[in-house]
């Protein structure tokens, strides 16, 4: 994943022994002017979840899922905001279908937990 001053990007990586190779071509996840704060948990073989931040979201947390088809292609479900002005995010999975994330929230200034959940396609 990279970010910072320019598009969100996801590429497929192939780990074999200490060595790590990706497939050709990045998969953009937000064409937002700065991406930054990029978190991934990976659901299964084929489907993960980015917890990131972006100037599309006035620079606050959101969320969206992964999809790798056979093909090694991704798609990105559409961004799943956070409430009020998130940001410095991280998260854990509980369950397959089930999140908690950890961010800060800048008014009233504190530290907030939301759990989500994954309903097919939906966060």
């Amino acid at each position: 994943m990279t970010g910072g001053s320019g598009v969100g990007r996801a590429a497929i990586g192939t780990v074999s022994g200490s060595s790590i190779s990706f497939l050709d071509g990045a998969y953009v996840f937000s064409s937002a002017a700065d991406v930054e704060q990029i978190n991934v948990q990976v659901l299964s073989s084929s489907r993960f979840v980015l917890f990131y931040s972006d100037d599309d979201n006035n620079g606050h947390m959101a969320c969206k899922i992964g999809i790798r088809n056979d093909g090694n292609d991704i798609r990105f479900t559409p961004a799943a905001p956070l409430p009020g002005d998130s940001y410095s995010g991280s998260m854990a999975f509980m369950s397959p279908t089930r999140f908690i994330m950890g961010y800060g929230q800048h008014s009233p200034n504190r530290g907030k937990l939301n759990v989500a959940d994954i309903v097919g396609d939906t966060i």
